[in-house]
């Protein structure tokens, strides 16, 4: 798993500064604080730091919102999120299970045979990010 930060910085909590990781973000629908809370990206960005011994006290989404059908002008937020020591072992156990699920799908079928389609209307499964979409069944190919 590779992972580029946006910002590593300290911001204040608690009368003291404590390190952060800022991701930056330019979006319709800005994150609420409770998708915050239940979004993956924190968990793995605060799991790499903390196994590099180096944690970090927050993840903050710095947010640009963009006109809209509900908004006139650009707008910016800034929203913050913690992750508990079980909450990133959870995370990498997460990662963990899917490295399993690659070597077993490798193993099974190969690197040329289908391993199972992404979401047809996310943007994973799109000309654009794979490199496979045209030959895809679950591309393409449906």
């Amino acid at each position: 798993m590779l992972c580029y930060l946006d910002l590593e910085t300290r911001r204040p909590e608690s009368g003291e500064t404590v390190p952060a990781v800022v991701d930056y973000k330019v979006k319709t629908t800005p994150l609420t604080q409770y998708k915050a809370d239940h979004d993956f990206q924190p968990a793995v960005y605060l799991a790499g730091r903390w196994l590099e011994r180096d944690p970090a006290a927050q993840f903050c989404f710095a947010q640009l919102a963009k006109p809209g059908p509900r908004r006139r002008e650009m707008s910016a937020s800034l929203v913050s999120t913690t992750r508990t020591a079980g909450q990133l072992r959870g995370a990498l156990v997460r990662i963990a299970q899917v490295a399993r699920q690659i070597v077993a799908c490798h193993e099974r079928f190969g690197p040329d045979e289908p391993w199972g389609f992404a979401d047809p209307a996310g943007w994973k499964c799109s000309e654009r990010y794979c490199e496979a979409w045209r030959a895809c069944p679950g591309g393409a190919g449906l």
